[in-house]
């Protein structure tokens, strides 16, 4: 009957786990930890905030608005230039017949001139210069997300991280205390002659080892409370026990529901865009070869140092065409090249970014099919240890089994809390590489 009871109470905390996966849901505060519960969105908000206020954030917002300057000089490049200058001619030496040089001057001059141009036709070039810089706001953007998304992820593993060791620490100073009084149960039961000094040797070396766990993990919950303060610019008061949203969910075959593909990719997106720059640059190579057409009026003030009557004004079509240059081709050829390199590059990214996702999905399936098992594990264990608990009275009653079983509760909580805390991590990572991230925390860039 009693066996019967056990098996109940374990169909009960499956369907309770997989309840949890149903809910896409991972709930710190049933570690039954000393802290504050928060909400998700609470979470969210945290999170966006601390990434935000990031000193290198703020870099890339600047280096983007640099973007937006970039953009708006090139197409005032379609815009007329008016130009200025002072020519200033002294006679050193001159050697011409006065009377048929009826163009020369003959005397000294300084002439003020004031030039507009107005180009028409550059050889494509200005319509190039602007895509590029279009195409670079673009990348400037990409890059501006996929940082904020990186910081994102690292914001979570910094607070997760802080999360981890206190719910340690507080599992193994309780398990320190429950062997400390399987030790002094065990101490009276050799007084009274029910055990023996061995008992008691096992016991203390099971009390030993969470000892130098308890100064481990002491070491790791200071080193990561430091990072926590420098990164989110705040001191811990009280421990924040959030309940998490998964948003990758996966189904009971272990599939991943979402549908993704490259083109969501930022470094496919930057390594595109890039691309598409290098072939710009290919048109640029071509256009210093090709014919220019531009509309240029002078006016000019002769004398204007002297009597300022002088002037004129002057205006007309012009145009270029290069004839013959001997490194025309080596230079378009280059340009190519570069295009090619780009070309291949992109297409490496493409392939990189169905590794990750194939390595990260891979995770998602194998965690989030393995967790169900280690919570019956924590369960069954700590059902184990409540029966032995209460077993410390009766004369069969054996320290060393349930130091052991209290050893092994530590052992599966530690197992569990890094499996959740990873399913979590990767949930973000497979939105952070499908460029989503941003979105779960309320991040419009």
């Amino acid at each position: 009957m009693k066996a019967f009871f056990i098996l109940i109470l374990l169909v009960m905390s499956a369907q309770n786990s997989i309840l949890s996966a149903d809910n896409k849901n991972i709930d710190f505060n049933n570690y039954n930890i000393i802290g504050s519960p928060i909400t998700y969105e609470d979470y969210v908000d945290m999170i966006r905030i601390a990434v935000i206020s990031q000193p290198d954030y703020r870099s890339l917002i600047a280096r983007k608005s640099s973007y937006n300057f970039d953009l708006r000089y090139e197409r005032f490049q379609r815009l007329p230039k008016l130009n200025s200058s002072v020519r200033n001619d002294k006679i050193i030496d001159r050697k011409i017949d006065d009377f048929s040089s009826i163009r020369k001057r003959q005397d000294d001059a300084t002439d003020f001139i004031l030039e507009l141009n107005q180009p028409i036709y550059l050889g494509g070039s200005i319509n190039k210069r602007i895509d590029s810089a279009i195409k670079q706001k673009h990348i400037g953007d990409l890059e501006l997300q996929k940082q904020a998304s990186e910081l994102t992820i690292k914001a979570n593993q910094i607070f997760l991280d802080l999360l981890k060791y206190f719910i340690l620490q507080e599992k193994v100073d309780n398990s320190i205390n429950e062997i400390q009084t399987i030790l002094n149960n065990v101490e009276s039961r050799i007084q009274a002659g029910f055990s023996n000094i061995t008992e008691k040797a096992l016991v203390q070396i099971r009390l030993n080892q969470l000892l130098i766990s308890q100064a481990e993990i002491n070491a790791q919950l200071s080193r990561s409370k430091e990072t926590f303060e420098r990164f989110f610019n705040t001191k811990i008061d009280v421990y924040f026990i959030p309940n998490l949203k998964l948003e990758n969910f996966i189904d009971l075959n272990g599939n991943v529901l979402r549908d993704y593909n490259e083109r969501n990719s930022y470094d496919v997106l930057i390594s595109e865009m890039m691309y598409e720059q290098e072939k710009n640059n290919v048109d640029l190579a071509r256009s210093e070869y090709r014919p220019k057409v531009g509309l240029n009026i002078r006016y000019i003030q002769y004398d204007f140092d002297e009597d300022f009557d002088e002037n004129d004004i002057r205006g007309g079509v012009t145009f270029s065409l290069p004839i013959f240059d001997f490194g025309r081709g080596s230079k378009i050829n280059s340009a190519k090249s570069r295009a090619e390199e780009y070309k291949w590059n992109f297409d490496s990214e493409i392939r990189d970014y169905l590794i990750i996702r194939s390595e990260v999905e891979n995770r998602l399936k194998s965690i989030s099919q393995s967790i169900s098992d280690i919570r019956s594990t924590v369960e069954n264990t700590r059902q184990q240890k409540d029966i032995l608990i209460n077993r410390m009275s009766l004369s069969e009653f054996n320290g060393i089994n349930l130091s052991e079983i209290i050893l092994q509760d530590v052992s599966n909580t530690t197992r569990l809390l890094d499996n959740e805390i990873q399913l979590y991590i990767d949930d973000l990572t497979l939105s952070h590489i499908n460029s989503s991230l941003l979105r779960r925390f309320k991040m419009d860039l």
